[in-house]
C-alpha cells in the first residue's frame, strides 16, 4: 500500500513523471490488481506509442486483466506505431507469433556499438522472452531466460529488477505443477 501511495504522491507533484506511472502500474500488476494497472499502462503507452516497451507492458497487463485474444488484437493494432528499425519491435512480433526467438536475438544484435548497449538489450530481451515463456507454461525455458536477464547485471533496468520476482513465480508454478502430477 505504501508503494501505491508513494507513486500517487510522485504523480501529484509531477503528473508528467511517466516513470512513476509505469512503476505504479507494475506494482498494481504484481499486487494482483491488473485491472487497475490497465489505465496506467494505457496512459503510459499513449504518451509514446512508438515505444515497444510501453506497448509490451500494456499488453502484459491487459492480457492479465482480460484474455489472450483481446490482448493480441490490441497488440496487433498498436504494433503499427512501432518503428521497424527499433530492435525491440521484434519483441512485439514475437508475442504476436510472427517471429521466433532467433529473430529477436538477431534484431537486438543489429547496430550494437558497445558491450554496455549489448548487455542492456540482452537484459530486456531475456526478460520479455521469459515472460512469454512463463505465460505459455514453458517454465524451464522461462526460468533460464530470467536467469540470463539477471546475469547481465543491468541493475538500473526494471527488467532486471522484475526478473527476480518472475523467477520466483516460475519456480512456484513448476512446484505446483509437479505436486499436481
Amino acid at each position: 500500500m505504501q508503494a501505491y501511495d508513494a507513486f500517487d504522491a510522485s504523480l501529484e507533484i509531477d503528473p508528467s513523471y511517466n516513470f512513476a506511472l509505469l512503476n505504479r502500474a507494475i506494482a498494481l500488476y504484481y499486487g494482483g490488481r491488473a485491472q487497475l494497472a490497465v489505465d496506467d499502462t494505457s496512459t503510459y503507452l499513449a504518451q509514446d506509442p512508438t515505444d515497444p516497451f510501453r506497448l509490451l507492458w500494456h499488453f502484459i497487463v491487459y492480457r492479465e486483466s482480460s484474455n489472450d485474444e483481446a490482448a493480441k488484437i490490441m497488440l496487433n493494432k498498436a504494433r503499427g506505431a512501432l518503428f521497424e528499425q527499433n530492435w525491440a519491435s521484434s519483441l512485439a512480433d514475437y508475442y504476436l507469433g510472427i517471429v521466433n526467438e532467433s529473430a529477436v536475438i538477431a534484431a537486438l544484435l543489429r547496430d550494437v556499438t558497445s558491450q554496455t548497449q549489448l548487455n542492456h538489450r540482452l537484459c530486456e530481451a531475456y526478460f520479455y522472452l521469459g515472460k512469454h515463456s512463463a505465460y505459455l507454461g514453458k517454465y524451464t525455458k522461462a526460468e533460464n531466460y530470467f536467469k540470463l536477464s539477471l546475469s547481465t547485471n543491468v541493475f538500473e533496468y526494471i527488467e532486471h529488477k522484475y526478473a527476480r520476482i518472475e523467477l520466483a513465480k516460475v519456480r512456484r508454478a513448476r512446484l505446483d505443477e509437479m505436486q499436481a502430477q
